[in-house]
Parts: structure tokens; sequence; C-alpha cells
């Protein structure tokens, strides 16, 4: 067993073949650290930041068991001390390591006679954005429940999420309220009143230029425009084609455009691995704001999911008090941050501390009161 560290793109390449078969293989799909997403965004994102992010590969002899892409901070939570954390790199709303199914002891005690390894400063190692339901984040905590490591759930939060198992007009009669599927069908007729409505499926790569260019465009237009549209910058524009591209040649993206007489309405960006998919992007045209096109495409979404007996869940990838899509999806899916020592008294005396510090600040700004940072067995 042994670990390895790599900081560019070209120390990956060599490992590419056994990275997709890892992601393959997973305890818990996370689409944002598979390599068709993750190189591109170590090649425009990996110098913001404080420090160039670092990937731990996990090895059983010639075999990949995981992959955990890091950064070391020297601040936590603005307090100076140096720590590693997961890297989550811009547009990245998952952070949960790649772990081989069925290698999940192996993979943790390899890594973390690891990190025990590293300079005594380094007392904590921090999983942000962590699915707390999620395979990861429960056999993480009972194996560190087994093996007396210290570790806390310093903060979470919900965001909606979207599960399989029912058919669409069951689901929206459970879901929403009368009340807003009357208005969603105004809406929607009101809109058919000015043309022909319709909705394509963009799922392969001819073409894809073309809908690239639509994407940021729409997106550009309307009030992403001056807050964190992917076309802001270069490095946005280029980390976008890449993954577009990418992903339509592997089966892992699509795009939903919603169209009147042949005029781009809405689009939205899925990613999709193994059972999973994630709500990745979201756009439309403000001047059609009357018509709620982005609640539209999003319905069509929900059809699209709901009808494919290929997936288990959706997760929005949304603010946790995102307006529009918790009115729509009914499930939630709690994100957190699992802060793990190391060996030695003086590192799990810091884990419970900052653990206990951050529950406290919580309260104090009326946060969850029923968050519970301890170590808890699945």
């Amino acid at each position: 067993m042994t670990v390895t560290l790599v900081t560019t793109t070209a120390e990956l390449l060599p490992h590419l073949e056994k990275w997709d078969d890892l992601a393959r293989h997973t305890i818990e799909p996370n689409v944002f650290y598979e390599s068709w997403l993750y190189l591109p965004a170590l090649e425009h994102y990996s110098d913001q930041g404080e420090k160039r992010p670092i990937t731990a590969l996990v090895w059983n002899g010639e075999q990949l068991i995981g992959l955990v892409p890091l950064q070391n901070s020297r601040h936590y939570r603005g307090i100076p001390y140096t720590h590693l954390r997961s890297w989550e790199y811009l547009h990245c709303y998952l952070s949960t390591p790649l772990v081989r199914r069925g290698f999940e002891e192996a993979f943790f005690e390899n890594f973390f006679e690891w990190l025990d390894r590293q300079s005594a400063e380094i007392n904590l190692i921090e999983f942000r954005s962590q699915n707390c339901s999620g395979e990861f984040h429960k056999a993480l905590q009972k194996w560190c429940l087994t093996t007396k490591r210290n570790c806390e759930l310093t903060s979470s939060h919900s965001r909606a999420l979207l599960e399989t198992g029912l058919d669409t007009e069951t689901y929206l009669r459970t879901a929403i309220s009368g009340k807003r599927r009357k208005e969603f069908k105004r809406q929607s007729n009101r809109l058919s009143e000015l043309g022909r409505v319709s909705t394509r499926v963009i799922d392969s790569p001819h073409d894809c230029e073309e809908w690239i260019s639509n994407f940021l465009a729409l997106e550009r237009s309307g009030w992403k425009g001056s807050a964190g549209a992917l076309d802001l910058t270069e490095s946005g524009r280029e980390f976008f084609k890449s993954i577009v591209r990418a992903g339509l040649k592997r089966g892992q993206l699509n795009m939903l455009a919603l169209e009147l007489d042949g005029r781009l309405l809405a689009m939205q960006i899925n990613l999709f691995s193994g059972r999973g998919s994630f709500s990745f992007k979201i756009a439309y045209d403000q001047e059609f704001s009357k018509f709620s096109p982005g609640v539209l495409i999003e319905l069509k979404n929900l059809e699209s999911v709901l009808s494919n007996q290929n997936l288990g869940w959706m997760d929005s990838c949304a603010a946790p008090d995102h307006p529009m899509i918790n009115g729509l999806w009914s499930a939630r899916r709690k994100i957190g941050n699992l802060v793990v020592a190391r060996r030695g008294r003086l590192a799990g005396l810091a884990v419970q501390i900052i653990g206990g510090a951050h529950r406290m600040l919580q309260i104090c700004r009326g946060g969850n009161r029923d968050q519970r940072g301890y170590c808890e067995a699945a």
C-alpha cells in the first residue's frame, strides 16, 4: 500500500485509465473528481487560492483504490491554523473523495498513516462539502469510531435533492401544491400563445460548439452576467468548453434547451455518474421572465429524470435556501464539513475545540440547534 502525491495534469495523465476505472467502482459517485472535470479544473483554476492543490493517489499494488484532491491551508475559518482540506475548485459542488468499493478500510488505514507522517504543524484534515448520508461519510465516521480517532462534523446545511421512484404525475401531485401547478400551467399556456414551444435534449457531440456558445451567451445576458457567469473569465470559458466536449463524448453530460419558435429561452446542464446525477448550471432569457422559463425547463428536467430508470437521484447543487428549486424538489441532502485529527492528543483536542466553537457560533447566529458535531457511527 502506498500514497503518491501529484500536482500537475501531466503527472496525472499516465493514471487516466486506472482513474476512470476507480470512478466506475467508487463507493459514492462524485462527478466533480472524475478525470474529465478534474483535469480541466486543475488546468484553469489551480492557481486560485492559498496553495496549489495536490492530488493524493492511494494504491493497493498496481490498483488505484483512492483519489483525494487536497490543499494546504494556513487559515481555518479566518483563524491562523495550518491544516489540509479538500480542494474545492470553482464550480465544484461536492468534495467526496473517490474510494474503491470493497477497499474502504485499506484506504482509510493507508491515507491516515500517510497523514500522520506529515509535518507536525498539520494536525487535521477537513473533508469539505460531504454528503452526510453518503457511503463515504458513513464509512469514515465508522472507521474513526473504531480506531478512536477524533472527528467532528463542524457545519452542515441542506440542499434540494430529486429522488426517483415516482412517475411525473404522482410526484408533481405530492410535491407541489395544486395552486402552484395551476400557475405553472397558466404560464406555459401563455407562452404557447406566442408561438411553438419545444424542448430538445443535446446529448451527443454533434453541434456542441454552437450549443456551448448559446449557453454562455444566455448566461451572460442574465443576472449572472455580473455575478459568477462562466463567460466572465477566460478560465471559466475554457473550463466549460472542455467539460461539455468531454462529457458529451463520454455520455455523462446533457444539455436541455427550451425554445420558442426556435428562439432559445432557457438551458440546463446536467452531469451523470453511475446512478447519480447533478444539476450543474441553468440559464434563461430574462426578457421572458414573466413566463418563468427557468421553472418551465426545470419541470421538463424533472420529467426527464423521473422517467430515466438508470438514475436514482439528482443533486441540485443549489444554495441551501434556493427559492425556485426548493419549491419543486421535495427531498433534501445534508451537506457538511467533517474534520479528522491525525494521531496525537494535541490533534484530537484541536478537533474537539474547533467542532465545539463552530457549533456555538452556529447557535449564536441562529443556526440549526439540532446539528450534532460528534463522530456518530452509521
